[in-house]
């Protein structure tokens, strides 16, 4: 009778060494960052891969010292680009011992990004896809630092993340940061902000994250945030006009207090209206709503909306007009800008402001949310507006400290009516 014990063996031993190769692929999974710069590579690079894979690599410091950081700098990177974000081939670094720590960023395509972890390790998850028609992988090099990573720079990719220098912990009282985001012509860019915590001032004149519709420092500003985004906000976003938006993050180095955390925010690439619902954040600081394409011609046909609302209690939406050019037509019923209390218009509610032609009134709500609708039709367009809005506090608000003061004088008054009667 035949054996089947070597068959076995055979079988054991050959899905054995299958597996090892399949846990081997990704290489060593615990490694150890020094002051020299080592290597990490995805299984097979630079080769073509389609295949599934996902590995995961932990580095960790060597030194025992809070001042040293480690940091990865990706020197070759081919994976395929998704539409709008990294969903096929990318790869994704944490700031910590595992992937449920807080992710620094997640990128595909042809990016070079560099990031360094706030304490002792950082986490780097890949994945790759059967359905890849162009992933080559990547190559990092990793080491330790007590260097502060410098922050800014130039991205022309799909979609990726933007966050302060520190952050989920503290910024430099010293950061000065300018990210230049381009895609191709006929695509803009949307800006999603997910977080943010910054120093709060007056006008935002001490730090501020300010969003610039172009690559000039001189080009429409389209927002500006200080403070802390306001629970329940809705999603707070931006959305350039064109193929070019410039983030621009300073802080005041002559403020010598400890910093909170900063930002995080996503960027976008795709065909996106900048008229779409949009809902945007007032404050103190002046920020703007332009028309599509201004200072050019707005587009024919538009139906913008933006829903405006007040950061603090009892405060309420200014709107100023800056410049105001629109088609002059009888009870403004071709192209023009309305305005309405709260976040919605019911069927037949009058708004509290409706205009064109050249002339635009400033005006405030009467609640905390203030509904901006732009119409045009397509009969003639012309340089459209520029409006700034602000946070102002209500007259209810107000009334306490006037009421205050008028029981003072009133006070005051009978004071002196009492003293006259007693003098007669």
């Amino acid at each position: 009778m035949l054996s089947l014990d070597p068959i076995i063996g055979l079988l054991i031993l050959f899905c054995s060494s299958n597996i090892s190769d399949a846990v081997s692929s990704c290489g060593n999974s615990n490694l150890t960052a020094t002051s020299n710069h080592s290597y990490l590579e995805s299984p097979g690079h630079p080769a073509m891969l389609s295949s599934d894979e996902s590995c995961t690599w932990l580095i960790s410091k060597s030194s025992n010292s809070d001042m040293i950081h480690v940091r990865i700098e990706v020197i070759d990177m081919n994976m395929t680009v998704s539409l709008t974000a990294c969903t096929e081939d990318y790869i994704e670094v944490f700031d910590g011992p595992t992937t449920s720590s807080h992710s620094l960023g997640k990128w595909c395509g042809k990016q070079r990004p560099k990031v360094q972890s706030t304490w002792n390790s950082l986490t780097v998850y890949y994945k790759s896809s059967n359905t890849s028609t162009s992933n080559r992988g990547f190559k990092l090099e990793y080491f330790e630092t007590k260097e502060l990573l410098s922050c800014g720079g130039f991205y022309n990719f799909t979609g990726s993340f933007l966050q302060a220098p520190g952050y989920p912990t503290s910024y430099r009282t010293d950061t000065n940061c300018i990210w230049l985001i381009e895609v191709p012509n006929d695509y803009n860019i949307r800006i999603i902000v997910e977080d943010y915590d910054i120093l709060a001032s007056k006008d935002c004149s001490v730090d501020d994250l300010r969003f610039v519709d172009g690559m000039s420092p001189h080009s429409p500003e389209i927002g500006v945030l200080c403070g802390t985004l306001p629970p329940r906000s809705g999603v707070l976003q931006y959305t350039s006009s064109g193929q070019v938006l410039r983030v621009e993050f300073s802080a005041d180095p002559y403020r010598a207090v400890v910093r909170p955390r900063g930002f995080k925010l996503a960027y976008l690439k795709g065909k996106f209206d900048p008229c779409t619902d949009t809902h945007l954040l007032a404050s103190k600081a002046q920020q703007f709503i332009t028309s599509p394409n201004y200072p050019d011609n707005y587009t024919s046909n538009s139906n913008c909306l933006w829903r405006i609302q007040s950061t603090r209690p009892g405060y309420l939406v200014q709107l100023t007009p800056l410049h105001f050019s629109l088609q002059q037509s009888p009870n403004c019923s071709s192209d023009y800008v309305s305005v309405y209390d709260g976040s919605s218009a019911g069927p037949g509610e009058a708004p509290i402001g409706r205009w064109c032609g050249s002339h635009m009134t400033a005006i405030h709500s009467n609640q905390s949310t203030m509904l901006f609708i732009f119409h045009t039709d397509g009969s003639h367009s012309q340089s459209g507006f520029n409006i700034s809005y602000t946070e102002i506090p209500s007259p209810r608000h107000i009334s306490g400290g006037t009421g205050m003061g008028v029981s003072v004088i009133f006070y005051w008054l009978s004071v002196v009516t009492l003293a006259t009667v007693l003098y007669l």
